[in-house]
């Protein structure tokens, strides 16, 4: 314990702040820092005044989120239990009162149980048993979680919780978790974690579209991931190869878990920074030939020691690289976050195809067709996606399979666009016969194969995706009312010229955009980044000619 130069009296049973209580120091009681705390460089130093610790409200609230973490990892029936970091025997009835502190600490416990529930379709790359231990480091002898990660997770939190006070105070919340991502240092032991709230923030962002700030975090994720040198092999790692000029240099990971939070660290913001990337007509940051990380596997394998093989050992597998020149296959697609980072790398090579449109130019075809066959083959290995009903939805806590549902629908309508914007440009006449419209069929087919209903919410990047298909759908159909010829029969009564009939396909188009409307006019409530998608088919439908 630290000595001190002037004899403070001691203070009451249970006066103490929160800080040194756990950690069985002396505290002077001064306020709003106490010695031991300024000394300690603390950020935050807690008195609880009567009121309840933070930790106590979450250990009351222990049984619910036990509940949601047992459906998110589908692991045995034994919980995660969540321990109280400052309970101590004895402790005083002022301990046990209520008061403002308790309150707070019940709406985070209530985010953080929101957030929970829909991790896995977050960008939530951690393993959820240590994330939950970190948030009791007394109990579980964790070091506890940077405010950046646990504002950040409170901050999705807000985003699936019911209460909309509790939703109104998404973006105060945010505010906080950027200003201590901002004043955090990164280091070997909090880089990952602070990425993770990175890449929630970003999340969170584009979900209420806000694209700007959203950017932003993406931008901080990718230079963060890219500084650290999360792009190439953790475990051949040197001090003169790692990050940039060697300057930042992981450790190599403690087991094979946190080997698994790396690799999936990495996927995870390579697959957000391609996507958006690819829509802005922009380079990615991580060089295909410097890409060096096996593909991910679920968070079960790393658990069960399953670590990709060159990750233990070999070197020089261009995982990006290797894959576009068609020699990676897909035996290693064990996990979702594989297949979409897969659908994201040539989602993104189709748009940059597009973007250096050049059909005369040498070797242009070559490349084309040889990117439109590896997305062809890459869309026959596609598991398919898994039906959905009622039964497999309670409110607040969706299943195993509708997070699936919702990751696969993403994975197979990104990979459709991926063959929509590749053939746009070329412009087929006959769309009875074209790739295009066949792509953009298919897509919006999919809605039709799910229960929209139940999957609640879904991936903010899907509302990109569905702009791109209803666009084009718009296009040919305005294309085909225009090119009506005018009915030989003559006028009508009001002397305008009359218009031939529809031309048959037009009705195909027509078929597709109402399952879009339909399916998004189901989504909006809970999806507000899309509400201008759904207004933009509305006015369509309602606005032109029949």
């Amino acid at each position: 314990m630290p000595s001190s130069s002037s004899y403070a009296p001691p203070l009451e049973r249970g006066k103490a702040c929160l800080k040194c209580r756990s950690r069985k120091m002396r505290c002077d009681g001064i306020r709003p820092m106490c010695g031991p705390c300024a000394r300690a460089g603390e950020v935050e130093c807690e008195y609880t005044d009567g009121g309840e610790a933070p930790s106590q409200v979450l250990q009351r609230r222990a049984e619910d989120l036990q509940a949601q973490i047992h459906t998110l990892e589908g692991q045995s029936n034994q919980p995660i239990t969540l321990h109280n970091p400052y309970n101590q025997q004895g402790g005083s009835s002022s301990d046990r009162r209520g008061g403002p502190q308790q309150a707070e600490a019940q709406i985070s416990a209530a985010l953080l149980q929101g957030f929970l529930s829909q991790a896995k379709n977050c960008g939530f790359f951690l393993n959820t048993g240590r994330f939950v231990e970190r948030l009791n480091p007394r109990a579980s002898g964790s070091a506890p979680l940077p405010p950046a990660l646990s504002f950040a997770a409170q901050v999705v939190g807000t985003l699936f919780v019911q209460d909309a006070r509790l939703r109104s105070r998404g973006d105060q919340i945010a505010s906080r978790a950027a200003q201590y991502l901002g004043s955090t240092q990164a280091d070997p032991s909090n880089v990952i974690l602070l990425l993770q709230a990175e890449v929630l923030l970003a999340f969170y962002h584009f979900f209420q579209n806000q694209s700007v700030q959203g950017q932003i975090r993406m931008t901080a994720a990718t230079s963060m991931a890219l500084a650290w040198g999360l792009h190439t092999s953790q475990m051949q790692r040197g001090p003169a190869a790692a990050g940039v000029l060697g300057r930042y240099r992981l450790p190599p990971p403690i087991d094979p878990i946190e080997a698994g939070e790396r690799i999936n660290a990495f996927w995870t913001v390579f697959c957000l920074e391609r996507r958006w990337c690819a829509t802005q007509g922009l380079e990615s940051r991580f060089p295909q030939d410097e890409v060096c990380v096996p593909w991910p596997l679920n968070m079960s394998d790393y658990e069960q020691g399953d670590v990709p093989h060159f990750a233990a050992g070999a070197t020089g597998m261009m995982t990006v690289k290797t894959f576009l020149e068609g020699q990676g296959g897909h035996e290693t697609d064990r996990s979702v976050l594989s297949l979409l980072a897969k659908a994201s790398i040539l989602f993104q090579k189709s748009a940059d195809l597009v973007k250096n449109w050049a059909p005369n130019a040498a070797g242009f075809q070559q490349s084309f067709f040889a990117l439109d066959r590896q997305i062809e083959e890459f869309k026959r290995t596609l598991p398919s996606i898994p039906t959905t009903n009622a039964t497999h939805q309670r409110e607040g806590s969706p299943t195993d399979l509708i997070l699936q549902t919702r990751s696969l629908l993403l994975v197979h309508t990104l990979v459709q666009c991926a063959t929509l914007q590749l053939y746009l440009p070329r412009q087929e006449r006959d769309l009875s016969r074209s790739r295009a419209f066949n792509a953009a069929s298919t897509a919006s087919g999919l809605l039709q194969r799910v229960d929209v209903r139940n999957l609640g919410y879904v991936d903010p990047f899907m509302g990109v995706l569905w702009s791109n298909i209803t666009d084009a759908l718009m296009r040919w159909l305005m294309g085909l009312r225009r090119a009506r010829p005018a009915s030989s029969a003559g006028s009508s009564s009001s002397g305008s010229p009359q218009r031939a009939p529809p031309h048959p396909f037009e009705g195909n188009i027509t078929s597709c955009l109402d399952c879009l409307s339909n399916a998004i006019g189901t989504l909006v409530p809970k999806n507000p980044w899309i509400e201008s998608e759904y207004r933009k088919l509305q006015q369509f439908r309602g606005g032109p000619p029949a």
